[in-house]
């Protein structure tokens, strides 16, 4: 995740002109420095993910917001993409039915799901998202690795074998990571990597 002073870097995955500047006044209202990057159809959307040419010094999306009715593989198949990356970027989903099942992708890692048209809720979601991510700008990756598998149900002993490190040093982790989130429980660990987007409700 970007630090305080850098901007976000945001990926925006839609072809439709009035969409996209629905998304970027909506970042504009967010109050959010960032960096728009902007493709228009799922094969673009995932080698920029996968950093693959035309896209190979593209930087790790801190937010992205995805149209599901994109062409070249719709975003469905995008979604699943993203979900493949070791610290995969929080997604708002944007959809034009409003009778697309939300819940499967809330429950898959989702951030968000946004039916499309409505300014005042996307801004609020993008400002929701920039909020529940930015305590992870003070943890470093080993420390996100930790409480990922702290949010999975991992034990001490798992996670020491997974890492190749002791059980003191996972349990060192453990502590830093509650002192610098502010949180006094495992299970307030958990909540906190769900509302982060760092795990999924459904994960193994």
């Amino acid at each position: 995740m970007a630090s305080p002073a850098t901007p976000l870097e945001i990926l925006l995955i839609e072809d439709h002109a009035p969409d996209i500047r629905l998304a970027v006044e909506a970042l504009r209202q967010a109050n959010e420095p960032n960096r728009l990057h902007l493709v228009k159809d799922g094969e673009e959307a995932i080698a920029f993910i996968r950093r693959e040419p035309p896209f190979d010094g593209a930087p790790q999306p801190d937010l992205v917001l995805l149209d599901l009715s994109i062409p070249k593989r719709d975003g469905r198949e995008v979604f699943e993409e993203i979900r493949k990356v070791e610290l995969r970027p929080p997604v708002i989903i944007l959809s034009n039915d409003p009778g697309e099942r939300a819940g499967r992708y809330l429950h898959a890692g989702a951030a968000d799901f946004i039916v499309k048209g409505d300014l005042n809720q996307l801004t609020h979601a993008v400002r929701a998202v920039v909020s529940h991510r930015a305590p992870l700008r003070t943890l470093s990756p080993r420390q996100i690795e930790v409480l990922r598998y702290i949010a999975n149900g991992h034990a001490t002993r798992d996670i020491a074998r997974r890492m190749n490190v002791s059980g003191k040093t996972v349990e060192a982790h453990r502590a830093e990571l509650m002192r610098r989130l502010g949180i006094r429980t495992v299970a307030g660990l958990v909540r906190y990597a769900l509302k982060a987007c760092l795990v999924e409700l459904d994960t193994e």
